[in-house]
């Protein structure tokens, strides 16, 4: 999957209302598409618990910062990751909004990827 591609996924996470079954399915295969999270399930859209497990995999050791406003039903959650809380000069920023914590963590994983695709680590 190219840098665009995921690029793309991501904004349809951003833009959506809910987790549903076409976008988890569309997170899994350009989870796999990626050549990242092979053992990733539809649960990581579902459960920040599971989105959690999902980057510690990918990004050992990495800090996530994770914040929100829980009104229901037009909550909006923002999550960055980044590899050291400490620095401000990390050259790989995984950023990503959406209306669930899951998601936000899964668009962030997937915006490492684009921008690692792109050369830089």
């Amino acid at each position: 999957m190219s840098g665009k591609e995921i690029q793309a996924l991501v904004d349809r996470i951003e833009a959506a209302s809910h987790a549903d079954l076409p976008l988890g399915l569309a997170v899994l295969e350009g989870l796999a598409a990626s050549g990242h999270a092979a053992g990733a399930t539809a649960g990581v859209i579902d459960s920040a618990d599971a989105a959690l497990r999902l980057v510690a995999s990918e990004l050992p050791g990495w800090s996530v910062s994770l914040s929100g406003a829980l009104r229901l039903p037009d909550s909006q959650w923002t999550c960055t990751l980044r590899e050291s809380g400490a620095r401000d000069d990390d050259e790989v920023i995984g950023v990503a909004r959406a209306p669930t914590a899951a998601l936000a963590l899964i668009g962030a994983l997937l915006r490492v990827f684009a921008i690692r695709q792109k050369g830089y680590r």
